[in-house]
């Protein structure tokens, strides 16, 4: 059994699931998490948001819509995935205290608190996240750049 932790930003799933601009960065990552190589936990705001993104997915507005089936599928494939998903109710006060000390989006917060407790790498795609999470917690992998593609 693996013991080392990891924490999928779900903004990085999602492109995967739905085969986007950086799904060929965030494919092995998935693919680490399907074969238990790593074990994946991941605050369950993550649910949340990946649903939200889903719900867009369907939106005839959007650039490129997706058919219900198509999405479903994603949702599907995204809950069986092998992911501990933590309370966030515990780690709301920290995540408060990182939104406000260090300007990390809340939603952001709580990831990066879950990631602490368990001494866990946070796999990404999003920059911003990236850049405002890396001065005060070193374990955060913007999987964009060499040599972490190899990470997985």
């Amino acid at each position: 059994m693996p013991l080392r932790y990891v924490v999928p930003d779900t903004c990085a799933i999602a492109a995967s699931l739905y085969n986007e601009l950086h799904s060929s960065v965030t494919d092995p990552m998935l693919q680490s998490i399907r074969l238990r190589t790593v074990d994946a936990v991941a605050p369950t705001s993550g649910l949340t948001e990946f649903l939200n993104i889903s719900r867009r997915k369907l939106d005839l507005n959007a650039v490129n819509p997706l058919s219900h089936s198509a999405v479903d599928s994603a949702v599907a494939e995204f809950m069986s995935l092998p992911i501990t998903w933590v309370d966030i109710e515990p780690y709301a006060e920290e995540a408060w205290r990182l939104h406000r000390v260090h300007k990390i989006e809340t939603g952001d917060a709580f990831f990066v608190t879950i990631a602490m407790e368990f001494s866990a790498e946070i796999w990404t795609v999003d920059n911003q996240f990236t850049a405002t999470t890396k001065i005060m917690y070193e374990n955060i992998y913007d999987l964009k750049v060499l040599p972490w593609r190899d990470r997985y």
